[in-house]
């Protein structure tokens, strides 16, 4: 009747909104073989650039991973969806999201080598039936299809009962199962790999005059995944990464994101100069610096929903 009216769907979502760490997830359906990010629907708006980058390294290592399978747009090259779970995730709580479109009937191959890429540019269209058949026949040996009988039914009199048996046209033959789950399983493990994973480092301590001193630290991701998508970020949706520093003997004078480690350009915070807000980009890094007046020693921390908190001491 309206979004979430359905039980199961709002347990799902409610557990979701309580793990604000989850970091990317996967959505899996039963065939089609593609690997399908949103938008669902132009309304939904196009992403961002350093958002598609991300669902495109990702979706990029997966056709290598899963072959034949195909990296796909909803809107743009399947159809228009709207209230998908993947699109879900991304617009609502900022988490990228993968619909795994698992077998794919053009699997079904019997066919000579030099036909092969002929055949699966069309894959969506699956496997002729012809060739289907004789891949029951010679490679799946005939579990497929039922011959085709005489019966005496009740209503309707003399019938034949025969044809394709049921669930042997949109899920995988038995024995090629082993492979698809393996190798849709390394797919999601290599998404887990590229979970933010971020180091704290100690660029500078430096004695500037005046009894002030500069301090610089970076949080470096050598991930795919950054700590919050730029969905995220525009639209408030999780808590940003807190960089803070703390200590006695000393005064935090200013405090900011640098932009440019070589021409000294520092984007400063308007309050609060010891906590700056920000994440930590894809295969990026993010630099802060403060300007404190005094002597002491300072702890410096990186807090964040989606990746490891750490920290360290500065002696001044």
């Amino acid at each position: 009747d309206f979004p979430m009216s359905g039980k199961v769907t709002k347990a799902v979502s409610d557990f979701i909104i309580t793990k604000p760490n989850i970091s990317f997830a996967f959505n899996f359906h039963n065939t089609g073989g593609m690997i399908l990010r949103g938008p669902g629907s132009k309304l939904a708006g196009m992403y961002s650039p350093n958002d598609i980058a991300v669902y495109d390294y990702l979706g990029r290592e997966g056709e290598k991973i899963l072959p034949g399978y195909r990296y796909l747009i909803s809107c743009q090259d399947l159809y228009v969806t709207h209230g998908d779970f993947d699109e879900w995730m991304f617009s609502n709580v900022g988490v990228f999201t993968f619909v795994g479109e698992l077998f794919y009937s053009a699997q079904e191959r019997y066919r000579s080598p030099d036909k092969m890429k002929e055949k699966d540019e069309k894959f969506w269209g699956g496997t002729p039936d012809e060739e289907k058949q004789k891949f029951n026949d010679f490679v799946n040996q005939g579990v497929m299809f039922k011959d085709w009988t005489e019966f005496d039914h009740p209503q309707f009199g003399e019938i034949e009962i025969g044809g394709w048996r049921t669930f042997t046209t949109r899920i995988s033959p038995i024995f090629m199962l082993p492979e698809l789950v393996h190798r849709n399983t390394s797919l999601v493990i290599l998404a887990a790999k590229h979970a933010p994973e971020t180091e704290l480092e100690l660029l500078e301590v430096k004695n500037i005059g005046d009894n002030l001193h500069r301090i610089r630290v970076r949080a470096a991701n050598p991930n795919a995944i950054p700590t919050l998508s730029q969905k995220a970020l525009r639209n408030n949706l999780t808590r940003k990464d807190i960089f803070r520093i703390e200590g006695s003997g000393f005064e935090v004078v200013s405090g900011g994101i640098v932009n440019d480690i070589y021409l000294d350009r520092v984007k400063p915070v308007e309050y609060r100069p010891w906590m700056v807000f920000t994440s930590v980009p894809s295969f990026g890094k993010r630099d802060v610096q403060w300007i404190v007046k005094g002597k002491g020693k300072a702890k410096i921390t990186f807090d964040s929903v989606k990746a490891k908190n750490s920290s360290l001491i500065v002696e001044l």
